[in-house]
């Protein structure tokens, strides 16, 4: 959802070496740092599901859990798009959006 079909699974290698600019640290337990989920002890997997689950119950499904950012296959990192919220028309990735305005309607 939030790559808008730019990307297939998460980039965990790059999140392990730069996770803040991936995911906003609110969205994690706290020292937590996301890998691949045979990697990672299973206490931890336990944790990073709790919080989550607690976020939901809090901020609801929308805002239980997003990546902040994505790896495009050929466009390299770009910032997460979500449906419900709205690209600032001056933000670094403004320019690179693939998608066309619709043309004005005439009256």
């Amino acid at each position: 959802m939030a790559t808008g079909g730019g990307a297939k699974l998460p980039p965990y290698s790059n999140i392990e070496k730069d996770q803040d600019e991936f995911i906003e640290p609110e969205y994690l337990p706290k020292g937590m740092v996301l890998r691949q989920a045979r990697t990672m002890k299973e206490a931890d997997i336990a944790q990073l599901f709790e919080y989550i689950s607690h976020r939901q119950e809090a901020h609801g499904a929308e805002n239980a859990f997003r990546f902040k950012s994505f790896k495009h296959k050929t466009k390299g990192v770009l910032r997460a798009r979500y449906p419900d919220t709205v690209p600032e028309a001056d933000g670094p990735d403004a320019a690179s959006d693939d998608r066309q305005q619709a043309p004005a309607k005439r009256l």
